[in-house]
């Protein structure tokens, strides 16, 4: 049972409303071409990927990294030297993302690396009783239309209206519940942090702010940072 149909059944649906808060992985969008210095083709395992990003807003960005390989193969996205995401791309879940404050006009460097396609060594070869280029060969059919990576994110201006709804919705309720979740824990990668993914945080911060009686339930099966705790 999810936590909105758990509330809706203990208070009667009449008296909840629902608001997504940010946008989901599937409202993300491509990184325009104008504001990358290189364009970003999506060849993941071809070699890393360099470019300056231009911020055309100042503010909160999400940032995501779709790595599709399902082969425990991580895809890294950095800017100015600091990884934002580690993607090891295992399923379910393809997109991994982070929030970071960017400002109007100013360039930052980022860069992608991976997914990469281990070889086969002769051994694990010999165990299928095939050759290993053969085997690759075979490999890359299965896996090669699915091995990508997308870049994408949502700007300030988006990540603004979706956080004001459910602001505006918290001011006149009673009560408030944000619920958030950890969906980056994998044997694949190590998380380059223990924040949220998202901009989870600036949701429960805005949201604790005009409504007092905030309840912030966490699905997780590890440490997370709490910064609205203060």
């Amino acid at each position: 049972m999810s936590p909105l149909a758990g509330i809706e059944a203990l208070t009667g649906a009449s008296r909840v409303r629902y608001i997504q808060g940010l946008p989901s992985d599937a409202e993300l969008t491509a990184i325009p071409a104008a504001d990358l210095s290189a364009p970003f083709t999506g060849a993941s395992h071809a070699g890393p990927y360099s470019a300056t990003l231009r911020a055309p807003q100042t503010g909160t960005y999400i940032i995501a990294l779709a790595n599709n390989c399902h082969c425990y193969s991580v895809a890294s996205l950095a800017i100015d030297g600091r990884t934002l995401v580690n993607n090891p791309g295992t399923p379910p879940n393809p997109t991994y993302s982070a929030a970071v404050h960017l400002i109007k006009g100013q360039s930052y460097a980022l860069t992608v690396t991976g997914p990469v396609m281990t070889p086969i060594s002769a051994k694990f070869a010999q165990k299928h009783k095939k050759r290993p280029k053969e085997l690759q060969e075979k490999y890359k059919k299965v896996m090669g239309p699915s091995i990508g990576i997308q870049l994408l994110w949502a700007t300030p201006s988006v990540v603004r209206a979706d956080i004001e709804q459910a602001v505006n919705a918290a001011r006149s309720a009673p009560a408030a519940v944000v619920v958030v979740a950890d969906d980056t824990e994998s044997e694949g990668a190590d998380r380059p942090d223990l924040r949220l993914p998202s901009a989870q945080n600036a949701l429960v911060s805005a949201v604790a702010k005009v409504n007092p009686h905030t309840v912030v339930v966490i699905q997780a099966g590890a440490p997370i940072t709490m910064p609205w705790l203060a």
